[in-house]
């Protein structure tokens, strides 16, 4: 790490001594993977076979359960005392159901023996610290190192990407329920019982196809954030899993573990989250000894405003919807221009396009560049998400956004789905191209709000939240924080903490800062036509 980051800095990196502070905790890291692979690899063997003997167990008990039940539906005496039986236990079909499953289970374990435990991995990082300070820079260093060093499965997911694949797991895994009556088997050593019970199998799952393949895995998560008792549980839930099975944890995040719940409702949960991150991952804030952290995105912005080589993304002002127009069309010159379209997003859904463009020839035999016409208040002016913006990434190496309000409190909800957009095309290496009323400095000054105001809204923004990009027929995450015993949010003047000013604050600072660095020449020459 050390060595990599010094030949960076030779070559005309920039060099931090806030990030060079946390480099030796990251080569102790990078040092203890290859040792920890080979051991991994040997338990995934062992634990293979036990698995092997449980599944073996399962099926066994499970066809002879069947054929006892077989047998005694032919007699009608003992059809009638099993439904006797049943109602004088006052439990319906489903908890007969899923105490039976819970039996099956308890006793395949019972004979596959005790299952092997995962060798100890060594310690994670949590990176915290402000805007633009070099926590991603400095995970994607471990990740390289990681790879050259052989020190197992590199996955690197984003944290909103992470919940997508959650969300679509648990839709599928409810679904499936439904369809077939019966308890599905989500992963491969947890038990299920009732349908509630279906969210926790999908975390593991998710967490389950981050590990394949042999030996130990680094999982980076980038932008981990937790603002409301789901995440938590979900988070919980993921973290365990993948230590449990060997897993090595890189996060970043703009807060530290502690403030993820400073206001102190759902303490149990949040406890639960947090205290499970701490005991795995060491926490370093990069930055921190900083009066004022440096954002590298910003300066790079400032030197190429500094020097005319700025790539005009931002129209706002005289004439700049005469200017956002003659761009598109330049960048759709050469190419067909297909008016309106429709492009498929997870849960059955889609996301519509004013217009799209194949883009223009480069003329250096390249491949063409596609880009895209949408209105604000078509995209964003309905409960989307990360799901639809990411379909529109998957399909444009360009989006053209116009209309973009100056975003206040009065829609919030507008605000947050913008910052989501723009998180979503950044973090895919797609550019946005927007026509707004406002520059770039006052798009989120409407949002200032104060504290009294902000616990009166609270209430409102939670429920909101639960509709954000649902699928059809979904629980919603009131419905899943019920099932799970968590009891209603409390809101008062101080008990605030989903989407709080403070929160809201990292996210527009964020945001702008990305929203600059896509207009220097060292992001758009990665997408040019």
């Amino acid at each position: 790490m050390t060595a990599r980051y010094e030949a960076l800095v030779s070559g005309g990196f920039r060099d931090d001594a806030s990030q060079r502070a946390v480099l030796p905790l990251l080569d102790s890291l990078v040092a203890a993977m290859p040792a920890h692979h080979v051991a991994t690899r040997a338990w995934r063997a062992e634990w293979g076979a036990w698995d092997a003997r449980r599944r073996a167990a399962r099926e066994r008990l499970l066809k002879s359960e069947e054929a006892r039940r077989r047998s005694r539906s032919e007699s009608v005496v003992a059809l009638m005392r099993d439904r006797m039986r049943a109602a004088w236990d006052r439990r319906t079909e489903a908890e007969v159901e899923a105490a039976f499953v819970r039996e099956v289970e308890a006793k395949s374990l019972g004979e596959a023996g005790a299952e092997p435990p995962a060798p100890t991995p060594p310690r994670g990082v949590f990176l915290h610290g402000e805007v633009g300070v070099g926590k991603t820079f400095a995970m994607d260093l471990v990740a390289a190192a990681v790879r050259d060093v052989g020190g197992g499965t590199l996955r690197r997911v984003h944290f909103n990407e992470l919940f997508l694949d959650m969300h679509a797991r648990m839709h599928s895994l409810l679904q499936e329920q439904r369809s077939t009556g019966r308890v599905v088997e989500a992963n491969s050593s947890e038990k299920k019982g009732e349908e509630e019970e279906a969210p926790v199998g999908a975390f593991h799952a998710v967490a389950d196809e981050l590990l394949e393949g042999e030996g130990s895995a680094l999982v980076c998560v980038d932008e981990m954030q937790c603002n409301d008792p789901f995440t938590a549980v979900a988070l919980s839930e993921f973290l365990g899993r993948v230590l449990s099975r060997g897993g090595v944890v890189v996060a970043t995040s703009n807060r530290r573990p502690e403030d993820v719940n400073r206001d102190g409702f759902q303490r149990e949960i949040f406890g639960r989250f947090v205290d499970g991150l701490c005991a795995a991952c060491d926490v370093v804030e990069v930055g921190g000894h900083q009066e004022a952290p440096k954002d590298y995105r910003a300066m790079a912005y400032e030197r190429c405003a500094g020097d005319g080589t700025l790539v005009e993304c931002w129209f706002d002002g005289k004439g700049a919807g005469d200017r956002f127009s003659e761009a598109f069309h330049s960048a759709a010159a050469g190419g067909p221009l297909k008016e309106g379209a429709e492009f498929p997003v997870r849960f059955g859904r889609s996301v519509a396009v004013r217009a799209s463009a194949e883009g223009a020839d480069s003329g250096d035999g390249s491949e063409r560049r596609p880009a895209c016409l949408v209105e604000f208040e078509a995209l964003l002016g309905s409960p989307t998400g990360a799901a639809d913006y990411a379909a529109l990434a998957a399909n444009f190496d360009v989006v053209y956004l116009e209309g973009v309000p100056q975003l206040s409190h009065a829609r919030r909800d507008l605000a947050r789905r913008f910052i989501t957009l723009v998180d979503e095309l950044y973090n895919r290496k797609t550019r946005l191209v927007a026509l707004a009323d406002v520059s770039l400095d006052e798009l989120f000054a409407g949002l200032e709000l104060s504290s009294a105001a902000l616990a009166a809204d609270a209430a409102a923004r939670l429920e909101d939240l639960q509709f954000e990009a649902a699928p059809e027929g979904a629980k919603l995450r009131r419905d899943l924080s019920s099932a799970g015993g968590v009891a209603p949010l409390s809101v008062g003047t101080t008990n605030v903490t989903l989407f709080t000013g403070e929160d809201e604050t990292f996210a527009s600072k964020r945001c702008l800062s990305r929203l600059r660095e896509m207009q220097t020449p060292e992001f758009v020459h990665q997408f040019r036509y």
